[in-house]
């Protein structure tokens, strides 16, 4: 998975082959293709191996910033640092795997081909909590929903 992730990261899906990866790995084709069955099979579980975590994180800090303020709603500034601080804590102490980690983000999030499906298959049950947060944040505030990705 770590080779995997460093070069999807590097050279994107259509760019990597399985042969490159089982080479970094040093590992056999064959085993890639009974863990993971396709290149697209891994490639998603590349993705959600380290998106668990992540959400992880950002529910349990989000838990506690809700835990602090109750019974009140915690404040937008809490509850967006609940979802950007574990990111930049990453970012900061992690080693180079998550840094891999959020290139590929950034190209899976850009991908028109996938992007959209992997992406919200990843994230968007932890976003929708964070949306409750910040709409529970800012009581004034009128719910609206978009075309694309999450809705209200």
């Amino acid at each position: 998975m770590d080779a995997a992730e460093k070069l999807f990261a590097r050279k994107g899906y259509h760019g990597t082959s399985l042969r490159d990866i089982t080479g970094a790995a040093g590992v056999d084709l064959a085993l890639v293709n009974y863990h993971f069955g396709t290149k697209y099979q891994l490639f998603a579980a590349v993705l959600e191996r380290r998106g668990a975590v992540l959400n992880d994180e950002r529910l349990r800090r989000l838990a506690e910033v809700r835990s602090i303020a109750a019974p009140r709603a915690p404040s937008t500034e809490a509850v967006v640092g609940a979802f950007l601080d574990p990111i930049l804590d990453r970012l900061r102490h992690a080693g180079s795997g998550w840094h891999s980690y959020f290139a590929l983000i950034a190209y899976v999030n850009n991908s028109p081909e996938w992007g959209r499906k992997l992406m919200a298959k990843t994230f968007d049950d932890t976003v929708r909590e964070f949306i409750k947060a910040v709409m529970a944040s800012l009581p004034g505030a009128a719910p609206r929903t978009s075309t694309g990705g999450i809705t209200s």
